[in-house]
């Protein structure tokens, strides 16, 4: 099981979407989504499809989306970390592989296209970002960090650091 977290406007998809076009490799995008709108009431473009198509309680989704037996030998999910807040965040130490995935905050500010996407959210995402790190080493987890630059510009090397983690 993977474990990739980001903030918005990160890249985070495109390594999300790359495992899940392996035969071998269940790919769960975004799993906390439901939840962090239903928690923070945050607009969203797709709100109400949001809440009406995902689990919205976070006993459910680490219960039956992420710990949850797996169909593929390999599991692996994109989550923001910011759709975290408020969840108890003991099911990370279940998890044998975190990715961490950062980007230098002009550069998202520089990729912000939504009405959506706001000041606020992205300096929130950075601080859960900082925090989850933080929690992840104290129950000894080393995550590999890497930065969405590396993904894009040097992505043969980046791919060969994530798969020898």
């Amino acid at each position: 099981m993977i474990g990739i977290w980001s903030g918005p406007r990160h890249g985070a998809s495109e390594l999300l979407y790359a495992c899940g076009q392996r035969q071998d490799t269940e790919a769960i995008d975004r799993p906390f989504m439901g939840y962090h709108l239903r928690v923070t009431g945050n607009e969203h473009p797709d709100r109400e499809e949001i809440l009406d198509s995902m689990s919205t309680h976070a006993p459910s989704i680490i219960n039956h989306q992420l710990l949850a037996p797996q169909v593929q030998p390999i599991r692996s999910f994109r989550m923001m970390t910011h759709h975290l807040m408020g969840a108890d965040l003991n099911f990370v130490t279940d998890i044998p592989y975190h990715i961490l995935i950062i980007r230098r905050p002009k550069e998202v500010f520089l990729k912000m296209q939504s009405p959506f996407d706001n000041f606020a959210s992205i300096a929130l995402s950075y601080e859960m970002q900082f925090q989850f790190f933080k929690y992840l080493t104290g129950k000894g987890i080393n995550p590999l960090v890497i930065d969405a630059n590396m993904m894009h510009e040097e992505p043969k090397s980046a791919l060969q650091m994530i798969c020898s983690y």
